[in-house]
């Protein structure tokens, strides 16, 4: 059940058999799970609920034998970017491996929340939004990296500090084919300075493998280090990989 759906599209209520997430013996795979609460563009927003549900069985061998029932009752704004859908699944997976006696670390969970949102809604999003609603606590800041997912400290806000945010009234999703496409071109950026740090190495150092591609001479200026640096840089995709693996 989903408070407020009124004041969305989306139907008020949603029902599955838990057999549905099995082929036999094993967990459905996520992209069937992708394609099963697609059906239906008024009930996808179940896909953030109970894909927590497949995301415990896949990853951690969860079995589920009885049924669960689920109210979501939420304040925070839908399509803000105040991390509406993060939220949902942190606090569904927490409800959930609470009642079922499941330690998972804050951590460990936002990694798990992340793989709901990216696989089985399919929004490719990062970790940044799942790793604060696990990690954060009220009335504080929190420094992190996003790659790899690490929380670096807790930083308390001063009392006569406050924080406001205006609403410009444009809705925002991560779901949404232009976030999809910004992430397609920041990967083809990344694939692009490394294959250009690449070939100018190779043109100081021949033994280097080298990688087909133009390389401006604008790095030059960087050094061989930042070179070096760019070159073996790894950046974690989370598109899936026909998406990220194309020759650019």
């Amino acid at each position: 059940v989903s408070f407020g759906s009124e004041l969305s599209n989306r139907a008020p209520t949603f029902d599955m058999d838990l057999s549905d997430f099995m082929d036999g013996d094993k967990p459905i795979s996520y992209e069937k799970a992708k394609e099963y609460f697609s059906q239906d563009p008024s009930q996808k927003w179940a896909a953030y609920v109970a894909g927590t549900v497949l995301v415990l069985m896949t990853e951690l061998g969860v079995q589920f034998t009885d049924s669960m029932s689920i109210l979501v009752s939420s304040s925070v704004p839908e399509g803000k970017g105040v991390s509406s859908s993060a939220s949902v699944e942190v606090a569904t997976m927490s409800a959930i491996a609470a009642v079922y006696g499941l330690n998972i670390a804050p951590r460990d969970l936002a990694i798990l929340c992340q793989k709901v949102e990216n696989h089985i809604v399919g929004a490719p999003c990062g970790v940044m939004d799942q790793m604060t609603s696990a990690c954060g606590e009220a009335n504080k800041l929190l420094a992190m990296v996003c790659q790899p997912a690490e929380v670096k400290e807790l930083v308390s806000i001063p009392t006569h500090i406050r924080f406001w945010g205006l609403d410009s009234g444009i809705r925002h999703s991560v779901g949404g084919t232009d976030y999809g496409s910004v992430r397609v071109g920041t990967y083809m950026g990344r694939k692009l300075i490394k294959c250009a740090a690449s070939d100018l190495i190779s043109q100081s150092f021949p033994s280097t493998p080298t990688q087909s591609c133009d390389a401006s001479e604008e790095y030059e200026k960087y050094g061989v280090d930042l070179l070096k640096s760019e070159a073996s840089l790894q950046y974690l995709c989370n598109l899936p990989p026909h998406r990220s693996a194309l020759p650019y």
